[in-house]
């Protein structure tokens, strides 16, 4: 039976998720900031260089909300045997469209699977496109630590998908 959810923890993720892989990023690479601006991908040097502009008390924020976030999902999550969602808000953009609209697109393919990052939880990725469509996929979510019951529910669902 498929009921839908409301999942308040994510109303949070994307920042929380910005905030985080930003500051973590800048902290990594910091000694190869120079090289990475004139050798790197200038997308990535960018996002990377944000996460100098962030503070510690916002990290710490966004780290306690995380913790929050983490805890509740995991225990919604835990009452179901699968949530799913569609893997990316849109369908597989073409190249011409990403190269002239990258941060919004880019945004949009990361948005769900980044969600699912943020909370700690587990998913695998069925493909539901046709042939000669663009690609789409279904994504099958679980708890953290739920990846085998994760991905039976893929299969027996890749296996519904499939027929049509």
């Amino acid at each position: 039976m498929l009921e839908p959810v409301d999942i308040p923890s994510l109303g949070e993720a994307g920042r929380v998720n910005r905030i985080l892989v930003a500051t973590e990023a800048f902290a990594i690479h910091q000694s190869r900031l120079k090289a990475l601006e004139t050798e790197g991908d200038p997308q990535v040097y960018r996002r990377i260089i944000s996460g100098g502009t962030f503070s510690q008390q916002e990290r710490d924020e966004a780290l306690v909300l995380r913790r929050e976030a983490c805890l509740d999902f995991n225990d919604m999550a835990r009452a179901f045997d699968v949530l799913i969602s569609p893997t990316a808000a849109i369908t597989a953009p073409l190249i011409a469209e990403v190269e002239s609209d990258f941060d919004r697109l880019n945004a949009l393919i990361l948005r769900n699977p980044s969600a699912v990052n943020v909370l700690d939880g587990c998913a695998a990725t069925i493909p539901m496109d046709a042939p000669d469509e663009l690609g789409a996929g279904l994504m099958v979510i679980g708890a953290n630590g739920s990846d085998w019951k994760v991905l039976a529910g893929a299969e027996a669902l890749e296996r519904i998908v499939a027929r049509r």
